[in-house]
């Protein structure tokens, strides 16, 4: 009986997870770049892996609406199996242009021929989800980085007002931990300082609506890494520039040479004697006569003195 119990538990356990894991699922949704192209995905456990799946959309043409004669374009693609319940595939309109007035009448899953979900009255404006942008361009100097991107393939003419998000993280850290810079710009500049070392960044955008539409933010665009050389281009500033370095040399050689050539030519007049210094003479040799005088008084000599003592 203990046994039988636990059973049923396990049953009833495993339908009310079953139960809540098909609720979980999306089921049929799809978005467009407002040109020409829907791209669908379904989320269903309610075919086998193995089931031949399609989805199949109808459009019709401007003019058919315009006169009241609905001229019937329906496109289809085979959905592929993507990760477990999810599929998906892309419906092309060659040669038309979604606008704001365009309805299509279904756009609707069959497997092995069955229906299996449908979508009608499916509105292009009201699900715009545009391509990625292209891989971003950067280019660093002394005083900024500057980001700049262009669009994945050419958007919408109608789509007259877009909203990129830019963002930027250290190799070493996660995308969630990166920061995210607004713009309405496809250009983007940040000061000297504020990025350091190796950086990725990435970029994604989504037109901006009237208030009652919604819009979809796009894939994220390749990854741009670079190392930022600020420091190192702030350094390379502070030296010479290859005219100054090329004066400097110049003026450094002449003095030099001017070295060069004075030196060599003491060393020429010191070689010849022609700088040969002669010695000052001794003042002895000039006054040796003085030590022999001797003063001797004559007879009127004496006389005077004597009368000038008198």
């Amino acid at each position: 009986m203990t046994i039988l119990l636990s059973l049923f538990l396990l049953v009833v356990l495993f339908s009310v997870h079953a139960a809540n894991f098909h609720k979980g699922l999306r089921g049929l949704s799809c978005v467009n770049d407002y040109v020409n192209n829907i791209s669908c995905t379904w989320e269903s456990s309610a075919a086998t892996p193995h089931a031949d799946c399609w989805i199949f959309g109808e459009q019709s043409t401007w003019i058919g609406q315009i006169l009241g004669v609905k001229e019937k374009i329906i496109r289809s693609c085979k959905l592929k199996q993507h990760i477990n319940f999810t599929r998906g595939c892309s419906l092309v309109f060659e040669n038309k242009k979604f606008n704001s007035y365009n309805t299509m009448p279904f756009i609707r899953v069959e497997c092995n021929g069955t229906m299996m979900e449908n979508i009608k009255n499916y509105k292009p404006v009201q699900h715009i989800k545009m391509h990625p942008p292209g891989v971003p361009n950067v280019s660093s100097t002394a005083n900024e980085t500057s980001i700049s991107w262009r669009p994945g393939s050419l958007p919408s003419m109608l789509l007259k007002t877009l909203s990129f998000q830019t963002q930027i993280k250290q190799k070493h850290q996660t995308w969630n931990e990166g920061n995210i810079l607004s713009t309405k710009e496809r250009e983007l500049s940040i000061p000297a300082g504020k990025l350091k070392g190796h950086c990725e960044v990435r970029v994604r955008v989504k037109p901006i609506l009237d208030k009652n539409l919604n819009s979809h933010w796009s894939n994220w665009s390749p990854t741009t890494s670079w190392t930022n050389k600020v420091e190192t281009s702030q350094n390379r500033e502070r030296l010479l520039s290859p005219t100054q370095l090329i004066i400097f040399g110049v003026i450094l050689g002449v003095i030099l040479g001017l070295i060069t050539v004075t030196v060599f030519l003491y060393r020429s007049c010191v070689s010849r004697g022609l700088l040969k210094v002669k010695p000052l003479p001794n003042p002895s040799k000039y006054f040796h006569t003085l030590h022999s005088l001797v003063f001797k008084p004559t007879p009127s000599d004496k006389l005077t003195l004597t009368e000038n003592f008198s």
